[in-house]
């Protein structure tokens, strides 16, 4: 008697408030399928949802449930954003909290709103399970797209541990590869239908829950086997990863000697690994490395690059004043020529709410992360640059890097050759943060075919080739060079380069009309 009294099931779990918090649990473990944890089974917790959702009442406790599991997944997968507050701690500490949990409150509102309507289109345990995949999958693609977007932490990157796996992403991009990852994801939760061994569509789902993994991997293999491994040896760049604190990075008394360590770096011998006729055509310097106006200040480029040997030309992240009035900055990409003229300048496109601008800030008296002047402003520079050594180049700043499909890619007439992402990760701290922003980052090499280099002023900079393999690195909170040769674009654009976010919008658009078609037939 006194055994079963106290014996719990899981039914005690999954009732009244006790159902909210174990939701909650579920949305965190499936966040640790994430880089840098990559714990797969973790995925297997949209299973487990996909049971609850098939059980709710109504629109309002699909939301509910919705809401509670993508909470739980953003808690734990931005968890580190808390870092950039603790920079200046004393300014910005009492607003951890807030962000902590109030990101991923509002974050779990799209998943929220799109599948409350789950309820009034449920049919059958195989078609719910796909209708849950293109829903979830349509919540991160409005999350990526609507109100500036923030398209971090798709489940696209749990599969980037793997090389071949990752490959498709270059047929259907982060979005589609998303929507895939969830379906394999939720597609266990038939084995909790009743008699679900009666149906052949139950059977059909667990078959394509270990097809799709199995292809993607094979079709991943085979494209790196006939991968083109070709390097530019008339061609050596040289990346500097400074490691300057964040709390120094904008001090005006070290603002020489930030610039002398940078000019140290670079005026290092080449490495001993490439051939000794190997001369370094461009040096790279992370997002803001330059904390002045450099475009302004034509004596300290002079400065700069009579320190910088020949015939090396200089890429540098530095603020710029907009012409816009009142007064705000550019987060400005810069193409130094040996002469010390600027050559060429990018403008950040994407800016980073709270960080770089503040939203409503008439209604939200909050100081901005980014220590400046003024408020940055939205760039409309063209999105790639000629330099002559190199060809085109796509420049991207910092976050930029995690938008899928911003890169003109595709048509010959643009051929890019190289993805340049100056970035600074010191904001974040040693946690996941910067490890997560870097295979996001690699993601974008392999949907476009475009080798990828990354100068971070502290996180992790490296040169990957157009598959995203790792040709170099230099670790989080290292000082260092690293000097390589151009990699070669892919053979050929990829599909995904050529049509972007339509051949997601395509897959989606296959199966509703799939769902929609089958939901009247007998399962």
């Amino acid at each position: 008697m006194m055994h079963r009294k106290y014996r719990i099931g899981i039914s005690y779990f999954l009732t009244g408030w006790r159902q909210n918090i174990t939701i909650v649990l579920l949305g965190m473990i499936a966040a640790t399928a994430l880089p840098p944890w990559f714990f797969t089974p973790g995925i297997f917790s949209f299973a487990i949802l996909g049971y609850l959702l098939s059980k709710s009442a109504g629109l309002i406790e699909a939301a509910r449930m919705s809401w509670f599991f993508s909470f739980g997944f953003h808690l734990i997968g931005i968890h580190w954003i808390s870092n950039a507050f603790l920079v200046d701690n004393d300014q910005f500490g009492v607003f951890i909290p807030l962000v902590v949990f109030g990101l991923p409150a509002v974050l779990a509102l799209f998943p929220a709103v799109v599948l409350s309507i789950f309820p009034l289109i449920r049919r059958s345990p195989p078609l719910d399970i796909v209708t849950l995949a293109i829903l979830w999958s349509i919540s991160d693609f409005s999350r990526g797209k609507l109100f500036t977007g923030f398209p971090w932490n798709l489940m696209s990157y749990t599969v980037s541990f793997s090389e071949n796996l990752s490959q498709i992403a270059s047929v259907v991009g982060a979005y589609g590869l998303n929507f895939l990852v969830i379906f394999v994801a939720l597609a266990p939760s038939i084995l909790l239908s009743k008699r679900f061994y009666r149906t052949k569509s139950s059977f059909f789902i667990l078959f394509s829950c270990c097809f799709i993994p199995l292809a993607m991997g094979l079709g991943g293999m085979l494209r790196l086997q006939n991968s083109n491994e070709e390097i530019d040896r008339n061609t050596t760049i040289r990346i500097v990863q400074a490691n300057i604190p964040q709390s120094e990075k904008w001090d005006p008394e070290l603002k020489f000697k930030n610039i002398s360590k940078y000019l140290r770096l670079s005026s290092l011998p080449i490495s001993s690994e490439l051939p000794e006729s190997s001369v370094i055509k461009m040096i790279i310097w992370p997002e803001t490395a330059i904390p002045a106006f450099i475009e302004n200040d034509q004596k300290l480029r002079r400065l700069i690059m009579n320190t910088i040997d020949e015939p090396s030309i200089l890429i540098t992240g530095g603020p710029a004043i907009a012409v816009q009035k009142p007064t705000k900055l550019h987060n400005s990409f810069f193409v130094i020529s040996q002469t010390g003229n600027i050559d060429a300048r990018y403008d950040k496109i994407k800016l980073v709410p709270f960080g770089e601008y503040v939203p409503f800030k008439k209604w939200l008296p909050i100081p901005r992360l980014v220590e400046s002047l003024a408020d940055f402003q939205v760039g409309t520079s063209p999105k790639f640059i000629d330099i002559p050594s190199i060809g085109k180049i796509a420049p991207l700043i910092c976050y930029e890097i995690i938008f899928p499909g911003e890169i003109p890619n595709g048509k010959k007439e643009n051929g890019v050759k190289l993805i340049v992402n100056l970035t600074n990760d010191a904001w974040f701290g040693t946690g996941a943060g910067p490890k997560q922003h870097l295979e996001i980052a690699k993601m974008r090499a392999i949907e476009e075919g475009i080798p990828l280099i990354r100068s971070a002023n502290t996180g992790i900079s490296g040169f990957y080739d157009a598959y995203g393999r790792t040709l170099g690195e230099i670790n989080l909170n290292q000082t260092g060079v690293l000097d390589k040769h151009l990699a070669a674009p892919a053979l050929s654009p990829t599909i995904y380069s050529l049509f972007g976010d339509w051949i997601y919008l395509l897959l989606i658009s296959s199966f509703i009309i799939i769902v929609y078609f089958k939901r009247n037939s007998e399962i």
